[in-house]
C-alpha cells in the first residue's frame, strides 16, 4: 500500500510504524472533523454502508485470500481463527472481572465495558496496518481468517456478555458477507479455481476491494463523531482510564505472551497478533451495546480514549512484539 515505506520496514523502528500508522489516523480524524463541523451528514451514511458491507469489504477479503500461498497450509487456516476466537474471550474475562473490582454493577456498565474492552480494532485499522508493515498479502490474508473466529465470539459470547441473555439468531449473523466472500475465497484458493477467474473480472474485484479499508475508515470516523456529540458520555472518569489501562497497557502483554508462544512455523501469526495487541478497542461495541440494551456511553468511553492513546502506544506494542520474536 506505501512501497517508500514498505522499503523502509526492515528495521521496525517506533518512528516507521507511526508512519505507518498515520493514514489510518488521518483519514478517520478528518471524517470526524467534517462530520463534526456539519460538513457531512450522518444521513449519506446509508448507502455508503450498504456498499461497504456487500460489495467493498467481500471484494478485498476475496482478493486477499485468493493466491496466497500462506493459506495452501491446513495449520494457517485452523489456528488464526482460534486464536483469534481465544483472545477475545480472554479481553471478556479479564475485563468483566476488573469492572468489577471497579465497582461496576450489571445493568450499569459492567457487562458493556467488559464487552467494549475485550474487543479490539481488527478490521479497519488493523488491515491497512498489517499491509503497509509487512509487504505482499501473506500475513494480511492470515489476519482476515483470523478475524473470521473474532467475529464468531463477538456474535456468540460478545452478544450474550452485552445483553445478558442467549444470542439469538447468531447463526445468520455469521452469514454476512464479508464472512461467505472470506469462506468462498478460501475454497477457490485451495482448489486452485481462482485462477479461473476472467481478467476483467478479477480488476472489478481489484477496484471495488480497495475502495473497502478508505470508506470504513471514513464511516468510522463519522460515527465516532456522532457518539462523541450525543450527550454527556464524560461522567465516571474511572472508566476511560481503565479502558486504557487494560486494553493499551494489560492486555498487549498478555497477547505479546501468546505470540511468543505460538511456533515459529506460524511467523505470518505471530505477527497478526502483535499487531491486534498494539490496537485499540473496537467501534462496533458502541452500536451493539445500544442495539442489545447495553451502556452506549461507556462503549464510547472506552472507545474515544483508547483510540486517542492508541496513537502513542501503538508503535510502542508493535516495535517490542516484533523483537520478541526476532524481527525487531
Amino acid at each position: 500500500m506505501y512501497p517508500a515505506l514498505a522499503a523502509a520496514t526492515a528495521s521496525y523502528s517506533y518512528t516507521t510504524i507511526l508512519l505507518a500508522a498515520l493514514p489510518v489516523f488521518a483519514v478517520t480524524g478528518i471524517a470526524f472533523a467534517l462530520r463534526w463541523k456539519g460538513k457531512w451528514e450522518e444521513k449519506g451514511d446509508g448507502p455508503l454502508l450498504w456498499m461497504l458491507v456487500h460489495v467493498f469489504f467481500p471484494c478485498l477479503l476475496f482478493r486477499l485470500v485468493t493466491g496466497n500461498p500462506e493459506l495452501m497450509n491446513p495449520l494457517e487456516v485452523v489456528w488464526p481463527p482460534l486464536v483469534g476466537f481465544s483472545l477475545i474471550i480472554l479481553g471478556f474475562i479479564v475485563a468483566w472481572l476488573i469492572a468489577g473490582w471497579m465497582g461496576l454493577k450489571v445493568g450499569a456498565g459492567r457487562r458493556t465495558f467488559a464487552f467494549a474492552v475485550g474487543i479490539f480494532n481488527y478490521g479497519y485499522m488493523a488491515i491497512p496496518l498489517v499491509e503497509a508493515l509487512f509487504p505482499g498479502n501473506k500475513t494480511t490474508g492470515v489476519l482476515v481468517v483470523h478475524n473470521l473466529g473474532i467475529e464468531m465470539a463477538v456474535w456468540t459470547v460478545g452478544i450474550m456478555l452485552v445483553s445478558g441473555e442467549f444470542a439469538k439468531g447468531f447463526v445468520s449473523k455469521l452469514m454476512n458477507p464479508p464472512a461467505m466472500a472470506l469462506l468462498l475465497g478460501l475454497v477457490a484458493n485451495f482448489t486452485g479455481l481462482y485462477q479461473y477467474v476472467p481478467t476483467w473480472l478479477d480488476r472489478t474485484i481489484g477496484f471495488f476491494g480497495n475502495c473497502g479499508i478508505p470508506v470504513g475508515l471514513i464511516l468510522a470516523g463519522g460515527t465516532l463523531a456522532e457518539v462523541v456529540k450525543a450527550g454527556d458520555w464524560r461522567e465516571n472518569a474511572r472508566v476511560p482510564v481503565m479502558g486504557v489501562v487494560l486494553r493499551l497497557m494489560l492486555l498487549p502483554i498478555l497477547f505479546l505472551v501468546v505470540a511468543s508462544l505460538l511456533p515459529a512455523s506460524l511467523q505470518e501469526l505471530r505477527r497478526v497478533v502483535i499487531v491486534q495487541a498494539a490496537m485499540p478497542a473496537g467501534m462496533l461495541p458502541i452500536v451493539l451495546a445500544k442495539h442489545y440494551g447495553g451502556e452506549p456511553r461507556v462503549a464510547v468511553q472506552v472507545v474515544v480514549a483508547t483510540t486517542v492513546v492508541a496513537f502513542f502506544t501503538m508503535p510502542l506494542w508493535i516495535q517490542i512484539g516484533l523483537g520478541l520474536i526476532g524481527e525487531g
